[in-house]
């Protein structure tokens, strides 16, 4: 069961990879411990060329790469982020910065490699490209421990501050919700003008 799970995961691995600070086992999320797990460990099984082709085959046709310093978020915060980000479609990664380096050298994301210092997420989209900045930048308002150092957003390098701006801009979703609405009224109205002329022209024959 997840509870004996979370029990062995506390014995074995009951500590913050980063901060070596012990995490209890009350503070584990009820999503699963490979989910809590995932951000802080990485299986001994697992070598850095496997790592490295799964960064590149998450990077090759993404439109945007957004790289967090997520110390300090607890791990209710951290399951929380996760969860957005995954609904929206949107890969969150931890990886080591000698991989990732090595994974972006030669592509669009390579300028990244300028803030690989410490421990480091990557928000991954290869759909929407400013999911990434839009959800990170909103949940960083509430989680002041989350940072956002830098971006690559369709071919173009923002930095924090302008992650912030980016982020400001409404969702391809949203712009086109927001369209049709705008004519949405104007045709209904032309529409009903219309049915009630040829009712009338019904109504003289």
């Amino acid at each position: 069961t997840k509870q004996d799970a979370a029990t062995i995961a506390e014995k074995l691995f009951g500590y913050h990879a980063y901060t070596s600070k012990y995490i209890p086992m009350s503070e584990m999320p009820d999503t699963g411990i490979q989910d809590f797990l995932s951000p802080y460990f990485e299986p001994a099984c697992i070598t850095d060329t496997a790592y490295r082709q799964e960064i590149s085959e998450n990077i090759k046709d993404a439109q945007s790469v957004v790289v967090v310093d997520y110390r300090g978020l607890t791990v209710a915060e951290d399951t929380q982020l996760r969860k957005a980000l995954r609904e929206a479609g949107v890969t969150y990664k931890v990886y080591k910065n000698t991989l990732v380096s090595r994974a972006v050298e030669g592509t669009q994301f390579e300028s990244l490699r300028d803030v690989l210092e410490g421990p480091n997420a990557f928000a991954i989209s290869t759909e929407d490209a400013t999911a990434p900045a839009r959800i990170l930048c909103k949940f960083a308002k509430d989680a002041k421990a989350l940072e956002l150092k830098a971006g690559v957003i369709e071919g173009t390098v923002y930095d924090s501050a302008a992650l912030n701006e980016l982020a400001k801009i409404p969702s391809r979703d949203e712009l086109l919700s927001k369209f049709l609405g705008s004519i949405q009224s104007p045709i209904t109205k032309l529409l009903l003008v219309l049915l009630n002329k040829y009712a009338e022209k019904d109504g003289e024959v």
